[in-house]
């Protein structure tokens, strides 16, 4: 599922969790580990997003502006 906003990203983590699938999260779309695919689970793709903050605290994520 590719994100753009911050709306598409919540419908995201809600799809995958109420389909009990495991998340992966891609980013640039180079992952060496393999972290950004998962088998039988929802990737979610934030490649068109320019920035992502996650709060250690809160656990909170903002993201940036989509690129065109």
């Amino acid at each position: 599922m590719r994100c753009v906003d911050v709306a598409e990203m919540m419908a995201a983590v809600a799809t995958g969790h109420d389909g009990g699938l495991d998340p992966a999260i891609r980013g640039g779309g180079h992952s060496v580990t393999e972290f950004g695919t998962v088998d039988d689970g929802l990737v979610i793709d934030l490649s068109k997003v320019e920035s992502v903050w996650v709060g250690p605290v809160k656990k909170l994520a903002r993201l940036g502006t989509a690129r065109r």
